[in-house]
């Protein structure tokens, strides 16, 4: 291995001087999302903090070599700017408590990626109570150790620092879910492209990307869902009756540590973490060399969520030249609650701003919709 075990920095109530995990790889390996317990402090990934690479560090790294590392795709702020839809997207990730992630642009570097998710440990001191306050955040890359505690690493992101550890259930999520989208909110079914609202539908797509490091356009989450909730549900008419956490009660940074900690015993074999990886190391001093941007052959940037990117994934549906024209309209494609297809040119702010319940059900008259273009040039 790089290293050699090492005393624990930090040791659990539940475990003794003396007690280990399993030294099992096999244990290692076999771990998936549906067997691996949080709570079974025998598991190797549920280890303690130590200072030095360990034979299970070994194990997770092979591991994570089966992982393709992909590019998080980010805001991209020339086409928010185009749509009309920037400052309500802010304004929402405001609410909400995302910090700087409208404007994070990190490039990724696959094996320092590999090395810091296969020895990403998080530590709680009580673990039948974890709060974002106590906990204790450690990874390895280049045989260097380092750790940050939850509000440090929300500071990295200028996330707020509330103590809440983890989105907490969200019992109205249906109800929710069938007044800004078409259909109920069913699991894998309840896919991004039924929210009706673009700033609605854009924002889950940044918090899927950069928060939950999913690498395509996938089902909405219940976790994804109360985020909007947070940031929008004051819109909702229904709304005023919940009693619900706010951003400032949510740790956005614990969120992302738990992802980072566990995800070598999930069973994903593409990651998009890694800018947000690349931004934590940044933040420690590792040296990251120059790399090259992926660019298309349009000369337009594959990590972001640019017009191709929205083209493609039937956001829009055009039109696009290969660069951004601010003066063109460009048309939005939704589905109405009955799942028919409509379109809209954006922008068109007097419909799309968050200002009244109207902007998230999103629901535009029949004056303002347009037909599908004929022919599109992509």
């Amino acid at each position: 291995g790089l290293g050699i075990p090492a005393e624990p920095l930090f040791r659990s109530k539940r475990q003794k001087k003396g007690e280990r995990g399993s030294s099992s790889v096999q244990t290692a390996r076999l771990s998936t999302k549906g067997n691996f317990r949080k709570t079974d402090r025998s598991h190797p990934a549920n280890r303690e903090i130590t200072q030095q690479w360990d034979i299970h560090d070994d194990d997770f790294y092979e591991q994570m070599r089966g992982v393709e590392i992909c590019p998080s795709r980010f805001a991209h702020r020339d086409t928010t700017d185009a749509l009309g839809i920037t400052e309500d997207i802010e304004a929402l990730f405001e609410k909400i408590g995302l910090g700087y992630i409208f404007d994070l642009h990190c490039d990724c570097y696959a094996d320092l990626t590999r090395q810091f998710l296969a020895s990403a440990r998080l530590y709680h001191p009580d673990e039948d109570n974890p709060v974002a306050d106590k906990a204790m955040f450690s990874f390895i890359v280049n045989r260097q150790f380092h750790s940050m505690t939850i509000f440090q690493l929300c500071d990295v992101f200028g996330f707020g620092k509330g103590r809440q550890s983890c989105v907490p259930d969200f019992p109205e999520h249906n109800d929710f879910w069938t007044f800004i989208a078409s259909g109920n909110f069913i699991s894998r079914e309840a896919k991004q492209a039924r929210i009706r609202s673009p700033v609605l539908r854009y924002a889950v797509r940044v918090i899927s990307s950069v928060i939950y490091g999913k690498t395509e356009p996938a089902a909405v989450t219940k976790d994804e869902l109360a985020l909007l909730f947070i940031g929008a549900g004051h819109l909702w008419p229904q709304g005023a009756d919940i009693t619900y956490v706010s951003g400032k009660d949510i740790n956005i940074g614990a969120v992302i540590a738990e992802k980072l900690a566990y995800f070598k015993v999930s069973d994903t074999k593409r990651c998009g973490f890694g800018a947000v990886i690349t931004q934590i190391l940044r933040h420690c001093g590792v040296f990251l060399p120059p790399v090259d941007r992926v660019v298309d052959k349009k000369g337009m940037h594959q990590n972001f969520f640019d017009m191709r990117a929205l083209i493609s994934s039937h956001y829009l549906t055009g039109p696009w030249r290969g660069s951004i024209d601010k003066s063109a309209p460009h048309i939005y494609q939704f589905h109405d609650p009955q799942g028919r297809e409509q379109f809209v040119k954006l922008p068109y702010t007097a419909i799309t701003e968050l200002t009244d319940p109207g902007a998230i059900i999103f629901l535009p008259p029949p004056a303002s919709l347009c037909t599908r273009p004929a022919t599109l040039k992509k």
